[in-house]
């Protein structure tokens, strides 16, 4: 309970110093907060990159999620999940999302995992693979 509170408090902070558009200080306890509780070792980095994905150029972004995947793939479904809750990016962003989602695919074939491919080809304007990675969702939900 008290992990799950400490790590409520810590993003709790982290996005009101980003509301506030106080970036400086939401970077800094973003550090702070995987140094204090190292298990958090997943949620801050993705803490940060929401909040350069909603407030700094998109090229910005990118590099910072291809620097997290580099260090530990398991943030690559993570990344796509947060880069296709955003409307209105690039059809790059969104086929940065394609990329990770099928990395996903190469080790599980999940039919949740599909369907996010899915939307991702959707939200880059190719319907027709959008269809076809939801039909495989279909396929592998059964």
């Amino acid at each position: 309970m008290k992990m799950a509170n400490d790590m409520a408090r810590a993003t709790k902070a982290v996005k009101d110093a980003a509301a506030e558009k106080d970036f400086d200080k939401a970077f800094r306890l973003v550090e702070e907060a995987m140094k204090e509780q190292p298990i958090l070792w997943m949620v801050m980095p993705t803490e940060k990159f929401s909040i350069l994905l909603n407030n700094f150029p998109q090229a910005e972004a990118l590099t910072y999620a291809r620097d997290l995947i580099k260090k530990n793939n398991a943030f690559a479904t993570v990344i796509a999940m947060r880069i296709c809750e955003k409307e209105g990016l690039s059809k790059q962003a969104y086929l940065f999302a394609v990329e990770n989602y099928t990395k996903a695919l190469e080790e599980q074939k999940f039919s949740l995992v599909y369907d996010k491919l899915a939307d991702a080809y959707s939200k880059a304007g190719e319907m027709k693979l959008a269809i076809g990675a939801e039909q495989q969702a279909i396929a592998a939900a059964k």
